[in-house]
Order: C-alpha cells, then sequence, then structure tokens
C-alpha cells in the first residue's frame, strides 16, 4: 500500500513546487496552510488544505491522521519570531516548546517532528517531490564570478558554515571580504533588507507616564530631525519603545490581585541602589521578598502610584490607557509580566484576553504612520519641550526606598 503524504506549507513559492511536484508523481497531498503565512492560493492547487494558526500543532496531527497521512514534508518559510509573538499555542505546542533545551530552527523543526513521531508520521525529505527543480553544481549566471567576486564567496563560505553550524540562520551578506548582515530569527528577507538599510536599530525607553513619554518622544524627534550627527552615512530607523510591567484580567480588582508583586523588581534595584555609597548588606541576612512586602505595607500610596503607571487592569482600562500613550506618537509597548508570585496559568490567561479584546484595536495605527511621516520630512514642526522633570532614572511614578540603615561595606 503506498503511503499518504501531508505537507505543512510556509510562504513563498515553494509549497507550490511540492504540489505540482507531487501531482507529477501521482501523489494527493493533505495539506496544511499556516493563516499568517501561507499564500492563500494553495487552496486552487491543492485538493485538500485545513487552515490553522501557527500554534495549532495539536490540529495538524490530528487532521493527518484523520488523512491516514504517515508522511509529511515541510516547505516554505515559517518566521520562528511568529510563534513567539504573535502565536496563541495550544497544549500540544506549548508542551514541545517548553520541552526544548533550545529554540532555534532545528530544535523547533526537531520538536515538531519528534510530536508527529508520537503518531506514527514521519517528516520527511522537502525535496522528495522536487529533484528536478535543484540547483546543479556550476555557473547558474550568465558570467563567470571575477576573482574579486571569488574572494567574497569564499569569504562567505566560510562565514556561512560557521553560522550553519550555530544554528543562527541561512543568509549572510558579504561586501568587500566583511560581513554586513547575519539572519537571525527574523529571517532572509528582513536581513537584505537590515543590510541594504544599513540603519541602526531602534531607540526604547521606559516611561512611567504619558506626560513622559510625550516629552521624551518631541526630544528623540528633535534630535533626529534638527540636530542629527551620523557616524557614517546609512539610513536611520527612529523608533521608540515604551517598556511597562503588564497584568490584563476580565475587572480591574482581580488584574491588581493577580499583579500583587509587580513593583518587586522596581524595589530590589533601589533598595540597593538607595543605601549609601551603594553598599550591600552581608550574604544571606536579608530576605528581599520579605523587606518588599513591609515596604508596601508601610507604603501604600507609594505603592498605588507605581503601579497606576503599568499597564495593570480589565482590557477596558488598558486600552484606555493605551490611547493615552498612542497620543504620545510611541511606536511599541512592551509588556512585562513579571509580577512576583504570579502563576503562569494567570500569565496565560492575561496574554490570552489582552491579544483578544486589546490588541485588534491597536494592530495598525495608519494616523501615527502619517505623523512619524511628516515629522520625519519636515512638514510637521513639533514643539521642544523641557525633560528635566521626567528625568528620574526610575520615573516619577517609581517606588521610593528609603535608605537602610544597617549594611556592611562590602
Amino acid at each position: 500500500m503506498s503511503p499518504r503524504f501531508g505537507l505543512i506549507a510556509g510562504n513563498g513559492k515553494f509549497p507550490f513546487l511540492v504540489v505540482e511536484g507531487a501531482k507529477k508523481a501521482g501523489a494527493n497531498l493533505s495539506v496544511i496552510a499556516i493563516k499568517e503565512e501561507t499564500d492563500k492560493r494553495i487552496d486552487e492547487v491543492a485538493g485538500n488544505v485545513l487552515w490553522v494558526g501557527i500554534g495549532q500543532l495539536g490540529k495538524m496531527i490530528s487532521f493527518f491522521e484523520k488523512e491516514g497521512v504517515s508522511k509529511v514534508i515541510m516547505a516554505g518559510q515559517v518566521k520562528h519570531v511568529q510563534i513567539f509573538s504573535g502565536a496563541l499555542p495550544d497544549l500540544r505546542m506549548m508542551k514541545m516548546l517548553f520541552g526544548l533545551k533550545q529554540r532555534n530552527t532545528d530544535a523547533l523543526i526537531g520538536g515538531v517532528a519528534d510530536e508527529m513521531a508520537k503518531d506514527g508520521i514521519e517528516l520527511i525529505d522537502s525535496t522528495y517531490f522536487i529533484q528536478d527543480q535543484l540547483a546543479q553544481e556550476g555557473v547558474l549566471t550568465k558570467r563567470q564570478p571575477t576573482d574579486v567576486e571569488l574572494e567574497n564567496v569564499e569569504y562567505g563560505l566560510k562565514v556561512a558554515g560557521e553560522i550553519a553550524r550555530l544554528d543562527l540562520g541561512q543568509t549572510i551578506v558579504v561586501r568587500a571580504k566583511a560581513c554586513v548582515a547575519v539572519e537571525a530569527m527574523e529571517g532572509t528577507d528582513a536581513t537584505i533588507e537590515r543590510a541594504g538599510q544599513n540603519g541602526f536599530g531602534a531607540l526604547g525607553f521606559q516611561f512611567v507616564s504619558a506626560d513622559a513619554a510625550h516629552a521624551w518622544v518631541h526630544a528623540y524627534y528633535n534630535a533626529i530631525t534638527k540636530r542629527l550627527k551620523k557616524l557614517a552615512d546609512y539610513e536611520i530607523n527612529p523608533n521608540i519603545a515604551l517598556v511597562s510591567f503588564f497584568m490584563c484580567a476580565k475587572t480591574d480588582e482581580e488584574a491588581r490581585a493577580r499583579a500583587d508583586g509587580a513593583t518587586f523588581f522596581q524595589f530590589a534595584l533601589r533598595y540597593y541602589g538607595a543605601s549609601q555609597n551603594r553598599q550591600r548588606p552581608d550574604p544571606g541576612t536579608v530576605n528581599m521578598w520579605d523587606e518588599y512586602n513591609k515596604w508596601k505595607r508601610e507604603n501604600p500610596e507609594a505603592q498605588e502610584a507605581a503601579l497606576r503607571g503599568g499597564l495593570i487592569g480589565s482590557p477596558e482600562t488598558i486600552a484606555k490607557k493605551l490611547r493615552r500613550f498612542r497620543t504620545s506618537h510611541i511606536d511599541q509597548v512592551i509588556l512585562l509580566n513579571q509580577a512576583g508570585k504570579n502563576s503562569h496559568e494567570h500569565i496565560c490567561d492575561s496574554l490570552e484576553l489582552f491579544a483578544k479584546e486589546v490588541m485588534p484595536e491597536f494592530r495598525e495605527d495608519p494616523e501615527h504612520d502619517a505623523w512619524k511621516q511628516g515629522v520625519m520630512n519636515g512638514a510637521i514642526q513639533i514643539e521642544e519641550i523641557d525633560t528635566e522633570a521626567f528625568r528620574d532614572r526610575y520615573g516619577k511614578l517609581a517606588v521610593n526606598v528609603a535608605p537602610t540603615a544597617k549594611v556592611a561595606a562590602g
């Protein structure tokens, strides 16, 4: 009996080549299409297609089992950053991810293969049906490479071999025997684009109020548009990210209770930073969690003020705060779930509720994009704002810890 084949289709043309090759070989494919990646036209060329989210590993395996598939091909890029950003993993995917010692390309593919193998499904070579499409040895372009180009190729092969050995990626960009860009999780296309831009990365700040965000955004863009001193001739990439502690629940009260330890990290930093000459207690003499809870009992108003600066609350409350930050023209918000002794279950519930009820409103912001473009091309002039009031390293709403009295100078 001939085996039944399955295909997990990523983006690009590769999946279409596999479908075409399978048809030539007389094989019908049962196809899993990834909602975040696969070209919608796959429905037109493949007979049996199931669309799933990138994190729905259990659903993929169940589909293949139902179809009687025993051998599966993966074809087409799936950006691994999707797995760690937009994906909502099902239970099987979560178990697989938690069991990995590393989360690089080989480890992720190996993890998926191992999960499928548990149900008798084998992951096979992606070129199984397209051997005639593979590049042959020799010169494939209209002319031979020059001696200089060959030197770059030889250098590039050495570098590519090393990043392949380390499993960082499969693309490098070389110029004058120097490595301009190396692929990591962002993917080949993004690596090439980054090499073309040759720009420096984003600028990130931690804010605890929309007023501070407003002031620093203005200072940042005024520095770029009026006082820029580039180190070389490169394209810049202006970008500001806000960092905030975070907990989302159905009610404000429930979110506050689940984020009870949200300010612990700030407290610990200031506990040591506020002491004279940053002296440290003797090792083993201080229980930081006990000190933190003592501080909260003695400083309820300071604790409340610090929490007000974070994205903690119901979806409605968090959306209201994000709207304020949006008027400050922040590009991204980075959410920190480091809330002391909160549970993994509460963190997952928080992220899922946020993704369903808050994120859709903020996924795109054409008004901000137009504002940013106007500022950068000079069509919009923004005021100069004095940032002196917002230069506290921890922010005006951050926890304030009095210097510790008994410390050892060591």
